[in-house]
């Protein structure tokens, strides 16, 4: 399939399927949501992934003097690496904030609790980046546990459709990308010069 469609053809291709199974992730997440239904969301991000990565070094590189190559492949992967660093830090401070903030609102609506509690307990799940949650039964209650969870998914529900927002505009700047040659065209090449 790829073979016969041009490389930005197959990117866009790509890049929308990430942005459906992050945005799919993001909707299924819940403390029942089911290891299939987030797996198959994953196969469809993955499948994205393997598009959209595999054509855009080649894409690029397609439109660069054989002499330059070198340096502009070195360009693309620091600019590749530079986006997936500063993607981990926007993504990973977003998930963060939400955890403490959806903690902290989740368990200050259980009644009974001491004002203190909501924010000790969120500023624990937090730095611990929610690996406390399970113990939460035996430490706080069954309640608090059930509201840590509630919480955990709406941090990543959030984050996730922030992930599918930058994966968004990622599709909308390959309308800059030059259209490129489908493979199939590169084997007549091939073909045609043996």
């Amino acid at each position: 399939f790829a073979n016969s469609r041009s490389p930005r053809f197959v990117t866009r291709l790509g890049l929308s399927l990430e942005i459906v199974g992050i945005v799919g992730i993001s909707l299924s997440a819940s403390p029942t949501a089911s290891g299939w239904v987030v797996g198959g969301w994953l196969f469809v991000y993955g499948c994205g992934v393997g598009y959209a990565t595999a054509q855009l070094t080649g894409l690029i590189l397609s439109e660069v003097p054989v002499t330059k190559s070198g340096q502009a492949s070195g360009l693309q992967s620091t600019a590749r690496q530079l986006g997936a660093s500063l993607g981990t830090a926007v993504l990973g401070t977003i998930v963060f904030v939400q955890l403490h903030d959806r903690t902290m609102e989740q368990v200050s609506q259980i009644g009974g609790l001491p004002p203190t509690v909501a924010s000790d307990i969120a500023s624990t799940v937090e730095k611990t980046a929610g690996t406390v949650i399970p113990q939460l039964t035996t430490m706080a209650g069954p309640q608090v546990q059930a509201a840590a969870q509630t919480a955990f998914a709406e941090a990543l529900r959030t984050t996730g459709l922030a992930a599918a927002a930058f994966l968004l505009l990622g599709l909308a700047a390959t309308w800059f990308l030059p259209p490129g040659r489908p493979a199939s065209d590169d084997a007549t090449l091939i073909r045609d010069f043996e």
